[in-house]
């Protein structure tokens, strides 16, 4: 019981948290080119995207997800802020981390809306016998 009412170094009765935490299925290749916080990177923010990791679902605490996978609380903090600044997760200090309840937003290409902005008709542009030059406006979807 005593172990219970220090859960996370706090002098309070709490919820473990490692017993909300989630840990997706991640496999380190030492021997790979990629740097390890690349490859917690990847296989979280796959995880999140496939659904392994739902919406709103509490990660493990940087300490311990490094102590899990025995790497330097630095890789994972690096992995953390790279998923928070791609969209994928929230991040608080003393909070822990949880996956965004929101999935980021995707846009249509910058193009396009450009094009709608500054051209929502077509027109063909002509000059007539004077060289003044004409436009004939033509409505969307003809």
């Amino acid at each position: 019981m005593m172990a219970d009412q220090w859960q996370n170094g706090k002098n309070h009765l709490m919820e473990p948290l490692l017993s909300r935490a989630v840990l997706p299925d991640i496999v380190l290749e030492r021997t790979s080119r990629e740097p390890l916080y690349q490859q917690i990177t990847r296989q979280v923010a796959d995880a999140i995207r496939s659904g392994k990791l739902g919406r709103g679902v509490r990660l493990h605490s940087t300490r311990s997800l490094s102590l899990l996978l025995g790497v330097s609380r630095n890789i994972v903090i690096i992995a953390y802020e790279t998923l928070a600044a791609d969209g994928l997760i929230c991040s608080e200090p003393g909070s822990g981390a949880w996956v965004k309840p929101v999935g980021p937003v995707s846009l249509p290409p910058i193009s396009a809306l450009l094009t709608v902005a500054m051209y929502p008709e077509r027109l063909t542009l002509f000059d007539d016998l004077d060289g003044n030059r004409l436009y004939v406006r033509h409505p969307q979807g003809h």
